[in-house]
């Protein structure tokens, strides 16, 4: 395509950074929701079960909302999109920050799932958009990390934040920002697509295209189970150590922090594995380690060695995002804002069945019981890429 080439100009050279800075941004909510779980449900005098699934309703509506971004992703520039995404997440962080009741938290949260569903696949479809294939799988592993930085940044910010000013505080003046410079660089640094990915191909076709690839939707369902299993560590494991080791939460913060620097680890060195070793091979055996940690972590009495697998779960939870992401991204090359879109719809769906069957398991059970369920879906995940997926390009 000719946009490939577009990239060498001065202003385009940041192209991969802007995109990086707004993988950053939009992961915030999930972390302080995460981080501060316990406080805002003391704040509303509900369980932690109950306020949990405020991730529930975000997952929910993000579903259905990248269904929809599939269909406007084929009619309106990915630019245009992923600015309009970036907006909605600001406007979470607003009502969040100023929701006087559980209801409107509930609300103002759930929006992350629309904000997502817009920025997330076209963050991913502009790097096949713009970037020749060999450059993708560095480009992906970057843009991984961008999210995972966001916690090992963003923990100790939010904790300190909400010592200063309640949790009320990193919403506004933490999130906030970020999505204005976030905003800021895409409008500056990201090209606009000159042609349609699926040229005079329509919606319908491209979607019967995807339907009919057996290992393109092998790589929608594996990433749906991998994400079951990956809210284990990235939604319920902040609380678990909180509760289990009676940590503060700057402690926590910390071990958040921790174990985003091996997820961000993961990630950058995605690339070189997956150049050596292909993307199906490290997303399978991301998908693996990822679940055997998520189900045994909270069975360990002892806090290092705890925490230590969870922090080897986060890094092979970043070569396998980052692997998976570029697995997806090169199924059906001519229709990849449609299929990326359908990618995060079942990341979605993964997440709402995660956080779900979390609550669930919390309320009626323990954490012991919480982890080891959501630990099987990963290596369910790892059975799917290995029996259907197919990796026709390596590196």
């Amino acid at each position: 395509m000719k946009q490939e080439h577009n990239i060498d100009n001065p202003i385009h050279r940041l192209f991969v950074p802007s995109l990086f800075i707004a993988f950053f941004s939009t992961m915030s909510p999930g972390i302080i929701s995460g981080l501060l779980l316990i406080d805002i449900s003391d704040s509303f005098n509900s369980p932690i079960g109950i306020v949990s699934q405020m991730r529930t309703a975000s997952s929910f509506l993000g579903i259905f909302s990248a269904l929809i971004i599939g269909v406007l992703s084929t009619r309106y520039d990915p630019k245009r999109i992923l600015i309009v995404g970036l907006a909605i997440i600001g406007v979470v962080g607003l009502g969040c920050g100023l929701s006087t009741s559980l209801a409107i938290m509930f609300l103002a949260y759930s929006l992350v799932g629309i904000g997502n569903a817009m920025t997330s696949p076209m963050v991913t479809t502009m790097i096949g958009l713009h970037l020749p294939l060999e450059r993708r799988p560095s480009a992906i592993g970057w843009l991984t990390a961008g999210g995972s930085l966001a916690y090992l940044i963003g923990s100790p910010t939010i904790s300190y934040l909400k010592t200063v000013g309640g949790w009320r505080l990193p919403f506004l003046i933490y999130l906030i920002p970020l999505i204005l410079i976030a905003i800021f660089m895409t409008q500056i640094s990201v090209p606009r697509r000159l042609e349609k990915s699926g040229g005079n191909m329509g919606l319908m076709e491209g979607i019967r295209e995807i339907y009919r690839t057996k290992s393109a939707l092998a790589c929608l369902l594996g990433v749906m189970l991998a994400s079951v299993c990956w809210q284990g560590l990235v939604y319920f494991a902040t609380s678990f150590f909180r509760q289990r080791f009676q940590l503060t939460i700057y402690e926590s913060s910390l071990v958040l922090a921790a174990t985003a620097l091996f997820f961000t680890i993961g990630s950058v060195l995605s690339g070189r594995f997956v150049s050596r070793w292909g993307r199906k091979k490290m997303t399978m055996l991301g998908s693996i380690l990822l679940g055997v940690c998520t189900a045994l972590f909270t069975f360990m009495s002892h806090f290092w060695v705890s925490a230590s697998f969870a922090a080897i779960g986060c890094f092979f939870g970043g070569i396998r995002y980052a692997s998976a992401d570029g697995l997806t991204l090169e199924q059906v090359p001519g229709f990849r804002e449609t299929l990326m879109a359908m990618n995060t719809a079942s990341t979605n769906t993964g997440y709402l069945l995660g956080s779900a069957l979390g609550g669930f398991m919390l309320l009626n059970f323990n954490w012991n019981v919480l982890q080891l369920s959501l630990g099987i879906f990963g290596l369910i995940s790892t059975i799917i890429y290995w029996r259907y997926a197919k990796d026709d390009i390596c590196g």
